[in-house]
């Protein structure tokens, strides 16, 4: 203000020249002052935008460069932030990645333990089938041969419902479970393949003595009597029997050969030879063992058709159920004080009812006395074995009448009905009529010669029978 009244005041007393710079002076500094005020009021707004983000506006310019420098950091620090959670998102990613790495490397583990258990399971039971089929190849082998098979069908049959077990575990999905029926089922068929040989399982693994096995569980029992023989072999408790209408070494041992598969100083080694002479009275102690020996073998064939009795034919069912009633023996009188034990011995022919085929027969069965009243005599049939031609039949179990007419002119009749059992577990029945030219009323203490009635007498309903036949008193 002092400059602007000192050149009013000496403004005449200056020159034109000066007083245009004066002008001029003044003017810039006039455009200076608008600038210092533009200049002073944008600084104010920018205090005042200082004051909103909570800063001091009493610290001027020094509190804008700190609000630029605190917002400067708080922009570093987020992005800072921005960059942890990039990495920690970078990071995640990467650890889903590597977990579904792993879950994929886990799933394809599973599909492939899963291959593997379907594969080993297919496999299993491809080894069963094959040891079924070798072992049905070796039973029907036996079974021309004439051997004893049926153990060894009844372990084949389960062999083969643990393969269809097995394979039905399999379309379940069940792979684990359907390899350990398979192998079941091959060790069972095995089993079958070995029996039919003469050996078990066991035997092959551990190469065992084939011969000492053969001593131990192998019986031969060979008897002649009459020129024929009889053989009896017991194999696992297993027993097989068969004629031969010959006395000769040689055939017999062929014969037995075919059989079992031994060779003859194996025969000769476990067999036990006994001729009987045709006129010699058998001893007290050979005869009480045939007995014992026909009534335990008619004992177990009775418990092994009781024991499957609900695959039985309904007769057989009934019969059996009568019989341990015994109702089976019909109406009988006070039973006898003394069981006095008989032997029936036949020796014939048999015809073929469907032809003319003809063939020997031969046997014996065993009685013992239950019951006399009216001149009605009832006995039990406790066991025995016949045969037709070299087909043999064991008797089971059945009953005989005595009719006694008490006339010296009347034959006494006598009816045996039994049933029997072939070498193919087929039951049938057995029907004798015979006739007494001598009284069988009262003791009975010499054998008595009996005639066969044909064509009443016949069994299994394939062969009429037509023999001679005696009934010889045993001793208790």
């Amino acid at each position: 203000m002092l400059s602007g009244l000192h050149i009013t005041n000496h403004a005449s007393t200056l020159n034109p020249s000066f007083l245009r710079q004066i002008i001029l002076d003044h003017k810039i500094s006039v455009s200076f002052t608008v600038f210092v005020l533009l200049l002073g009021l944008s600084g104010y707004s920018i205090s005042n935008a200082s004051s909103i983000n909570n800063v001091d506006p009493l610290y001027g310019s020094h509190t804008m460069k700190l609000a630029f420098a605190e917002s400067h950091n708080s922009d570093g620090e987020s992005e800072d932030e921005d960059h942890d959670e990039q990495e920690s998102e970078s990071e995640g990613e990467d650890t889903e990645d590597e977990e579904s790495e792993e879950i994929d490397e886990e799933t394809e583990s599973e599909d492939s333990d899963e291959r593997d258990s379907e594969e080993d399971a297919n496999k299993a039971i491809s080894d069963a089938e094959d040891e079924i089929k070798k072992s049905q190849e070796k039973i029907a082998e036996a079974k021309e041969k004439g051997k004893i098979t049926s153990a060894s069908e009844a372990v084949l049959e389960e062999a083969q419902g643990k393969l269809e077990e097995a394979k039905q575990n399999l379309e379940s999905g069940f792979f684990q479970m359907a390899e350990e029926l398979a192998d079941e089922a091959e060790d069972l068929a095995s089993d079958a393949r070995m029996n039919v040989l003469g050996k078990n399982i066991e035997d092959e693994i551990e190469g065992a003595d084939e011969e000492e096995i053969e001593e131990q569980e192998t019986e031969i029992e060979v008897e002649i009597k009459n020129g024929k023989t009889k053989v009896t072999i017991e194999f696992e408790d297993e027993k097989s029997k068969f004629l031969l209408d010959t006395t000769d070494e040689s055939v017999i041992i062929s014969a037995i050969i075919d059989k079992t598969g031994l060779d003859e100083s194996e025969i000769r080694d476990i067999w036990d030879f006994e001729i009987e002479d045709e006129d010699s009275d058998t001893d007290d102690s050979t005869q009480t063992a045939r007995v014992e020996n026909a009534k335990q073998d008619a004992q177990d064939r009775v418990s092994e058709l009781e024991q499957k009795i609900d695959q039985l034919e309904q007769r057989i069912q009934s019969l059996l159920q009568r019989l341990e009633t015994g109702a089976y023996f019909g109406r009988m009188g006070d039973p006898e004080s003394i069981t006095e034990s008989f032997n029936i011995s036949f020796d014939g022919s048999a015809t073929s009812i469907g032809d003319t085929t003809a063939a020997d027969f031969s046997g014996e069965i065993f009685v013992e006395s239950l019951s006399t009243s009216n001149n009605v005599s009832t006995f039990r049939v406790t066991g025995g074995e016949l045969f037709v031609g070299d087909e043999l039949y064991d008797v089971v179990f059945g009953k005989m009448r005595i009719i006694s007419h008490g006339d010296p002119n009347t034959n006494d009749t006598i009816l045996l009905i039994s049933e029997v059992i072939d070498e193919q577990d087929h039951i049938t029945t057995l029907r004798l009529s015979l006739t007494s030219e001598v009284s069988l009323d009262g003791d009975l203490v010499e054998p008595v010669n009996l005639k066969m009635l044909s064509p009443q007498s016949k069994i299994a309903g394939q062969w009429f029978l037509d023999a001679s036949a005696q009934m010889t008193p045993l001793n208790s």
